[in-house]
């Protein structure tokens, strides 16, 4: 971190039990907004957390929808790696209900400098369907490559998206793969 960080606020969006919150916020970034809405991943970010007074915790999932009140999430069966929660359908899940809050009506409100995004295949609904304000200067994504649309489609339009922006991580899509970082600041 540097110096140029510490007024930064940074819009961390799947924000599992808090590894990275708790970076950003003992490094002394300004402020922190973590959007976790699986419900056991949100009870061990509130634990991980609690000491940190620069941070807000939301248990809602971000959509490009200005109706969803909740859309269905699905949880591990297993109880295990609760890391692959994810809005989209997969075998062998269990199915619940989760909050939402509109992305756009976020970025207006918070005005991110930073964005971390982790959300397990949602990158590509809130992205290719909402155009970032000026004020986010830098984003990381985990590009999920689950399924072939992922693959061959969807990946490809969103690197596409940032070709203006300086690449700061080239994500590596192939098909052994089944996700790629992606950093990007804004030119």
């Amino acid at each position: 971190m540097t110096e140029d960080n510490k007024d930064s606020i940074i819009m961390d969006i799947g924000s599992h039990v808090g590894s990275y919150a708790v970076y950003c916020g003992i490094y002394g970034y300004k402020k922190i907004y973590c959007y976790e809405p699986a419900p056991c991943n949100f009870e061990l970010l509130k634990e991980n957390t609690k000491h940190l007074k620069n941070i807000e915790l939301i248990n809602s999932a971000l959509s490009i929808k200005e109706t969803d009140k909740e859309i269905e999430f699905y949880l591990p069966k297993s109880g295990k790696n609760m890391a692959a929660c994810s809005s989209y359908v997969k075998r062998g899940r269990n199915e619940i209900s989760v909050k939402t809050i509109n992305f756009k009506n976020e970025l207006d409100r918070i005005q991110p400098d930073i964005i971390k995004m982790d959300c397990e295949g949602a990158e590509y609904d809130l992205l290719l369907n909402t155009e970032l304000p000026e004020c986010v200067k830098r984003i990381t994504i985990e590009i999920h490559l689950s399924n072939k649309e992922f693959k061959t489609i969807k990946a490809p339009q969103l690197i596409e998206k940032f070709k203006n922006w300086d690449i700061i991580k080239e994500p590596i899509i192939d098909t052994k793969n089944w996700c790629a970082i992606a950093q990007y600041m804004r030119k």
